[in-house]
């Protein structure tokens, strides 16, 4: 499975967009049917299937997931969503109108707070790197399993797409401006295989299967030895102040359609 992951600005940065005309918003009556997330569907409805609310927020404002704090019905209960999109809009318009949405259905209270939390720092290995210049102007990332294309990409953003399956945010320490053509392929390890399951929607066992087996003349190196032998990168430990979104308060079950 391939995923696109499209780079883009806070919600509350978007321009104002029109609220939804109808939604339904209720707990999921199967939480063991399969779970959907479809945003920018083609038939012109947000689908949201058996979700936990955390999830859907991190989607709405394209965070995280250890960049929302709130209580824990946050991960336990599951919600079904379906409305109709407005048309015209942008992604962010259309994702301005999810944290309305869920804003309105769940009574949220919430406010931005920055947290100090255990990250990776991004550096660069010598003064020299293995990164192709780009000259686009489109930011976009293209991830397989255990593979990353990016495009026009700057080391910002590229950091930000390498915490989506690490264990700890990654903060851009390079000092390197500019935007660049990234390639880099490794073989994920257990805790990565988990996270990047989830982002492809897939299974650990099934992003395993299309990959090489560990120890063949084939198989990729690790993450940390790849970053160092592909591109001249490296990640340290460190710790840095993270923007959170804080959930202060909230209804667990929605109001009414």
């Amino acid at each position: 499975m391939v995923i696109f992951l499209s780079l883009c600005l806070r919600g509350q940065d978007a321009p104002t967009a029109p609220s939804f005309a109808v939604a339904s918003v209720k707990l999921s009556a199967s939480p063991d049917a399969q779970s959907l997330m479809r945003i920018q569907s083609l038939e012109g409805r947000i689908m949201i299937q058996n979700q936990n609310l955390r999830d859907i927020l991190v989607e709405a404002y394209r965070l995280k997931d250890f960049q929302i704090i709130g209580p824990r019905w946050l991960t336990t209960d599951r919600y079904d969503i379906s409305a109709p999109k407005p048309t015209g809009l942008t992604r962010l318009q259309v994702r301005v109108l999810l944290q309305r949405l869920l804003s309105e259905r769940f009574q949220l209270v919430t406010h931005f707070s920055s947290q100090t939390m255990k990250v990776y720092e991004l550096t660069s290995i010598g003064a020299e790197t293995k990164l192709e210049k780009a000259k686009g102007t489109s930011s976009s990332f293209r991830m397989l399993w255990g593979e990353l294309t990016g495009e026009n990409a700057s080391l910002s953003e590229f950091a930000d797409v390498l915490s989506t399956f690490l264990d700890r945010p990654v903060v851009d320490h390079t000092k390197i401006a500019g935007t660049y053509n990234i390639s880099l392929r490794w073989m994920p390890d257990e805790v990565q295989a988990g996270l990047l399951a989830n982002v492809l929607g897939t299974s650990p066992e099934e992003g395993r299967s299309g990959a090489s087996s560990p120890g063949s003349a084939e198989s990729p190196p690790s993450l940390f030895v790849a970053l160092g032998e592909q591109l001249k990168l490296k990640l340290r430990p460190g710790r840095a102040a993270i923007e959170t979104l804080v959930i202060d308060s909230g209804n667990r079950i929605p109001s009414e359609n």
